[in-house]
């Protein structure tokens, strides 16, 4: 039967006082000053040496609220030993936290409810109980027990005396816990202070002294937490800056101004080191302090410099990009025309040599715009056959012009073509022999190879770009694709980074091998094509065309030659200047019965409709519609993936009769050979 404060007959009241307020005092005077932890040792052999308790005990509500945890006793039971966790609903301790009161057991065999806990210590001799709530800030925490090996063993007084152990244990307990997660606050905050990758400095207002310092302000000054709270803010400044900094700090504090930049610090060693400082006022032990946030200027500087170098270089490609439309027409004329002219002479005629001659001149003019169209990822490659080796030799050639270096090479006469873009395929091969000969200021020669190989992947297209130059040191060698990396004074650090990227575009690798004072070797392989599809096609000059053929481009002398080509090779043309007049020929077309079976578009069309509006239009009018994509530049995607636009086929500027022809062609024998529009 559960009892509370049961009296013993036999002792008066003031004795029971005097025992009770003596036994408190002496337990006040053994524990003062110490934790929860020597508190709670003190109390259970306090309740051992004075009380008597034969087994006196602390439980602890678990901090999931699942149970309790036999914090320590002062005599272990097996079965209810320190450290057992009790599962909750388990034994009186639930009812004695919930109901926050005292209970007593003078005989626990009476109990209506025993449980696992009630049986292991009636196991061990144990007939009565008493359990107190541990209680501080109106939380209850645990109790605190006793038990003893006779029935009503407990006498009041001493549960009294319990009672009153008990809110000092439970003070202790609470003030534990809030030391404990005092200390675990301060632990997280010293954490987050010192894993934050900006410098923090605290300093007192009214001295300047430094009271804190984090991590990352130790290392951008060189010193020790330890060095820097026993300096001043004069120390960690210019002596000629000091006074110019706390004025902007206190700007800062007044809300004058959010933060300054480039704030002058100084170094363990001297030196000065720029920093962007944030700070805020706050107050730490009753003083005024100033909270200071440092970043190193240097990163952001460099950022800066880095995006004011992709803003020039986007301004000059936006410029190259009209620089190349209009001038790629040009050439356009140029080239058909003497290859219009060509169509007209025999091979064995000296006027063609020296008209090829102009031709192979006149493309190679392309090349001194495509060194400004590509940079960073290299663009999307509009990919066509590409005979690498006529690639190699005419960049080489260009790259090494006008300089005291001469090309060597060892190029083989056929098997070494490549599906790719030729513009960005020799942006490569110029960018790597114009490094080969900036290594060699003092002249020399620059071996240009290639070959073809076989890999893992299959055949391989190598092409070899050696200097004797100084060589690359070991410890650059792995940052010279990075954008913007360059050991030159004047460099843009954007060559081989382009070159890099362009190469893995088109599915190959670029490799380096370099010994400082013997030279440096650039690598690069690409896939080959299948020497099947290698082999040119038979010429289409001389193939009569049968058809109608639609050209538009805003450029009158380009729609001239196209017309002329066309129709010297049996096509008949109708040319327009754009696309807004194309789609409106080709429905004038349909109605008349007069279909055109080719269709060319020019991309871009300043102040006018361009190929890709023109093209939706058409094919709402006919689905089935076989349109051709041209441009000498556009920094749209849709040269590269024309299909996905409803091209058919796709014609870089400037092209030749024989490209122009066999473009055509090649489109009427895929609808030929399908029986549909690809």
């Amino acid at each position: 039967m559960d009892v509370i404060g049961q009296n013993n007959q036999g002792t008066s009241d003031l004795d029971v006082v005097r025992d009770v307020v003596r036994l408190i005092a002496e337990f006040d005077k053994l524990t003062a000053h110490l934790s929860f932890s020597e508190i709670t040792r003190g109390a259970l052999h306090f309740m051992d040496e004075r009380l008597h308790i034969a087994r006196a005990s602390v439980a602890l509500v678990r901090t999931d609220g699942e149970g309790f945890r036999l914090y320590d006793a002062n005599c272990d039971v097996r079965g209810i030993e320190s450290g057992t966790i009790i599962p909750p609903g388990v034994g009186l301790l639930a009812k004695v936290v919930k109901e926050q009161r005292p209970y007593y057991r003078a005989d626990i065999r009476q109990s209506p409810n025993k449980n696992e806990v009630d049986d292991t210590l009636l196991a061990h001799g144990f007939l009565c109980t008493f359990s107190v709530p541990l209680i501080s800030g109106g939380r209850c925490s645990g109790t605190l027990n006793a038990a003893a090996k006779t029935v009503d063993g407990i006498a009041p007084a001493v549960r009294t005396v319990i009672e009153l152990v008990a809110p000092r244990l439970g003070y202790a307990l609470g003030m534990g816990m809030a030391m404990d997660a005092l200390a675990e606050s301060e632990a997280r905050f010293r954490d987050i202070f010192d894993t934050v990758g900006d410098g923090i400095i605290v300093a007192e207002v009214s001295n300047r002294r430094l009271v804190m310092a984090n991590a990352a302000i130790c290392k951008l000054l060189g010193r020790s937490a330890e060095e820097l709270v026993s300096l001043t803010v004069n120390d960690i400044h210019p002596k000629d800056k000091v006074e110019a900094v706390v004025r902007v700090f206190q700007s800062m504090v007044q809300g004058e101004q959010d933060h300054a930049m480039e704030i002058p610090m100084r170094h363990k060693d001297g030196t000065v080191v720029l920093a962007d400082v944030t700070a805020r006022p706050t107050v730490i032990s009753n003083k005024r302090c100033v909270v200071g946030v440092f970043r190193e200027a240097s990163e952001r500087l460099r950022r800066e410099d880095e995006q004011l170098q992709v803003q020039k270089l986007e301004s000059i490609r936006t410029l190259a990009a009209g620089i190349a439309h209009d001038f790629n027409n040009l050439l356009t004329g140029l080239i058909g025309n003497i290859s219009l002219a060509q169509l007209q002479l025999d091979k064995d005629q000296q006027a063609w040599d020296l008209l090829d001659e102009a031709q192979r001149a006149a493309t190679r003019g392309t090349a001194l715009t495509r060194q400004l169209l590509t940079f960073a990822k290299g663009g999307v490659p509009v990919r066509t056959r590409a005979d690498i080796v006529q690639v190699v030799r005419d960049s080489a050639s260009l790259a090494a012009s006008g300089s005291n270096v001469q090309c060597q090479f060892d190029l083989p006469s056929d098997g070494c073509a490549v599906t790719g873009d030729e513009g960005q395929l020799a942006q490569v091969f110029q960018n790597l022999v114009r490094n080969a000969v900036e290594a060699m200021p003092k002249g020399g020669v620059v071996s240009v190879k290639a070959s073809r190989q076989k890999s893992k992947c299959g055949d391989e297209i190598c092409v070899e770009v050696s200097d004797r130059g100084q060589g690359i040191a070991p410890e650059f060698l792995e940052k010279i694709f990075t954008p913007f990396f360059t050991t030159k004074d004047k460099g843009s650090g954007l060559g081989l980074a382009v070159a890099f990227s362009i190469v893995q575009n088109h599915g190959g690798r670029i490799q380096v091998s370099s010994k400082v004072g013997a030279g440096t070797s650039f690598r690069v392989s690409l896939p080959a094509l299948d020497i099947r599809e290698a082999a040119p096609s038979p010429s289409q000059e001389s193939r009569i065309g049968v058809g109608r053929v639609l050209v538009m481009d805003d450029e009158s002398m380009v729609v001239r030659i196209a017309e002329r080509v066309l129709q010297n090779c049996g096509f008949q043309t109708h040319g327009v200047a754009d696309g807004a007049a194309a789609a409106e020929a080709y429905r004038a077309g349909m109605v008349s019965g007069k279909r055109f079976d080719v269709v060319i578009l020019d991309l871009t069309v300043p102040g006018g409709m361009g190929g890709r509006e023109a093209a939706e239009r058409i094919l709402a009018l006919d689905p089935t519609a076989r349109l051709m994509v041209s441009s000498g530049y556009s920094e749209d995607a849709v040269m590269a993936e024309f299909r996905r636009h409803g091209f058919c086929a796709v014609l870089p500027k400037p092209y030749n009769a024989k490209q122009l022809c066999e473009a055509v062609h090649g489109v009427l024998q895929a609808i030929q050979g399908n029986g549909a529009r690809t």
